[in-house]
Formats: structure tokens, C-alpha cells, sequence
């Protein structure tokens, strides 16, 4: 169990109103421009092997001289490793009673 000092003290009951305040968040525009193509492949504990080719270089030609550099076709590897998943951990040790459940609320924006 890790060191921490969770404050709650906020959520001592005084006067309340019946439910808590909803949690607003900006639009995430991200997975909008993001590439997905690799995500039907990618789950936890996957290797994906994508490699790439050395791009061509062009080069003034004189007609009927001959050419003397010529671009050397390579290849790398690129390797994705996908060896770690998102967790979002918190400790409670003890619940107060009250009249909104903190618990759904918590899963709510965890999506669970």
C-alpha cells in the first residue's frame, strides 16, 4: 500500500445539496488528428514491427555525362512495444456516511 495522505475532510456532510457538482472536461481533439491505423493490432503485450525505407534523393544531370553518386536503397526497423496500460490509482481508508454515493460517482468519471 503506498504512503499517502488523502485529504476528504471536503467531504465531511455540513449542508449539502442533494447530489455533487458535475465534473466538465474540454473536448479531447487529439484522437481527431490522430493516426489509429495500428489500433485493432495494439493490445497489452504487443510487439508491432513497422519498418521504413531510405527516401530517394534527386540531382542535376548533365545529358550524355555519366551519373556518379546513385541512392543506396536501405531499409529500417522500427519496433512499437505496447508493455504498460493506464491505471488511475487512489487509497480510501475509511468512508463517512452520506447521502450521495462517492463511490459511482468515482467509477462515473473512470468510466468503469
Amino acid at each position: 500500500m503506498a504512503d499517502s495522505e488523502n485529504v476528504l475532510t471536503t467531504f465531511n456532510q455540513q449542508f449539502w445539496a442533494p447530489e455533487m457538482q458535475k465534473v466538465y472536461f474540454k473536448e479531447n481533439v487529439a484522437r481527431a488528428i490522430a493516426n489509429e491505423e495500428l489500433r485493432d493490432v495494439l493490445v497489452e503485450g504487443t510487439r508491432v514491427h513497422k519498418p521504413y525505407r531510405s527516401p530517394l534523393k534527386d540531382q542535376a544531370y548533365v545529358k550524355g555525362v555519366d551519373i556518379s553518386t546513385v541512392n543506396e536503397l536501405t531499409g529500417q526497423n522500427e519496433y512499437l512495444d505496447i508493455d504498460t496500460c493506464r491505471v488511475v490509482p487512489f487509497y480510501v481508508d475509511r468512508f463517512i456516511q452520506s447521502t450521495i454515493n462517492f463511490v459511482n460517482c468515482w467509477k462515473l468519471s473512470l468510466g468503469v
